[in-house]
């Protein structure tokens, strides 16, 4: 058995410091549960939930891995893990993060899928109000109503990109191979077009139709992911910059913290420790 926080996890149930258990819905009778930590460290080895489960971060960050994936969790974001889905997080500094553990028989319209979910900041208020419900409550009451609205939310939230995704048309194709090579590239798209035979409406309009998202978003997404492995790497701040088409290190940092929601060197001293 080993100790996390004011929790203690063994054959894959935590428990909070009444004995209570969040992992498993046959043990609580609430269709969404809450467990709430602060700690300086937290690594709860690879482990699963008869439940789902929402992982939010208030403040700090985490490493969440689950099987051929690896993702950063910041308080802009959180987690949704399905029922029985093995993963594992890593929480190197002082970090305050709520548990949601949500029975999805209760609520079957939440994601089968894991996934990455935008906070809101009604969806934040939502997921830090749960731990103060009053027990015990049923799903007749203000708190079931509540339940039912919070799960929707996690459900409508939007989804970030996790993996880069590849596109099908051949055009797009050549446009993102080289980028994903050489993330410092700073043609426009009426450049790109000039490259491949298309004009920039028709690179735009496949972008958003082939992948999802924008030529700006697709290529911050790629600069990002390049920027967390150089990162990992020891690089500088400056030479990540340019290494992935920045022309300065606050530009950089700018677009770091916007897309991750904490800058560059806490990514860093975080991964460190």
């Amino acid at each position: 058995m080993t100790s996390i926080g004011k929790y203690q996890q063994q054959d894959n149930i935590v428990t909070d410091k009444h004995g209570r258990h969040g992992f498993h819905q046959t043990d609580n009778k609430h269709s969404i549960y809450s467990i709430s930590q602060k700690s300086n460290y937290g690594n709860s080895g690879f482990h699963s939930h008869e439940t789902g489960q929402l992982l939010y971060l208030s403040e700090g960050i985490t490493h969440l891995s689950i099987p051929g994936l690896q993702a950063v969790i910041s308080p802009s974001r959180a987690a949704w893990i399905p029922p029985n889905l093995e993963h594992s997080t890593v929480m190197n500094k002082a970090h305050h993060y709520q548990s949601l553990y949500i029975d999805t028989q209760v609520h079957p319209d939440l994601p089968k899928h894991f996934c990455i979910k935008q906070v809101s900041p009604l969806l934040r208020q939502m997921i830090l109000d749960v731990e103060h419900w009053q027990e015990p409550w049923d799903e007749s009451s203000i708190y079931g109503l509540k339940a039912q609205v919070l799960a929707y939310e996690i459900t409508a939230a939007s989804e970030v990109p996790i993996q880069v995704p590849s596109p099908s048309d051949r055009r797009l194709a050549i446009v993102c191979e080289q980028l994903m090579r050489q993330p410092d590239i700073k043609h426009s798209l009426k450049e790109w077009g000039q490259i491949v035979g298309a004009s920039d409406k028709t690179l735009s309009r496949l972008f958003k139709s082939d992948l999802g998202i924008s030529f700006h978003h697709w290529r911050l997404h790629v600069r990002m992911m390049h920027a967390v492995s150089l990162l990992d790497k020891n690089l500088s701040s400056t030479d990540i910059a340019l290494a992935i088409g920045y022309c300065s290190d606050s530009a950089f940092t700018h677009a770091f913290n916007g897309y991750f929601g904490y800058p560059p060197g806490e990514y860093k001293r975080s991964s460190s420790n």
